[in-house]
C-alpha cells in the first residue's frame, strides 16, 4: 500500500480483507465477514456484474429521495469510511460486488 494514501498509508497495513457480495433488490451491508470491522478505514467496491448497483446509508434505494450513488458495471469506487454502515442495493438479484476493506 505504501504511498497510496500518503500519511494515512501506515494504518492500512494492519488489515486487508475481501469478499464477494451478492446484491439484489433488498439492501445489504457492504462488509467483510459477519460484522463490520470498527477499525476499517477504507472500503473498495467493484461492481463485477452487468447491472448498476447503488451504495449509501441505511435505507438506500435505486430511485427516489433515498437513491444511492450508482456504481456502473465494471466500475470501482473507494469509500473512506470507519465504523459506519455502508449499504448496497440493485434493481435485480444476482449482482456480484467485490468488497475489500482496509483497516
Amino acid at each position: 500500500m505504501g504511498q497510496w494514501y500518503g500519511e494515512r498509508a501506515e494504518v492500512y497495513d494492519q488489515t486487508y480483507v475481501a469478499t464477494t457480495l451478492s446484491v439484489g433488490s433488498t439492501q445489504i451491508e457492504a462488509k467483510v465477514g459477519g460484522s463490520r470491522d470498527e477499525k476499517r478505514q477504507l472500503v473498495i467496491l467493484y461492481n463485477d456484474s452487468n447491472n448498476t448497483v447503488y451504495y449509501g446509508p441505511t435505507g438506500v434505494a435505486t430511485s427516489g429521495a433515498n437513491k444511492g450513488i450508482p456504481i456502473e458495471k465494471r466500475q470501482e469506487v473507494a469509500v473512506p469510511v470507519g465504523d459506519v454502515g455502508l449499504y448496497l442495493i440493485a434493481g435485480s438479484s444476482g449482482n456480484n460486488v467485490i468488497c475489500q476493506e482496509l483497516g
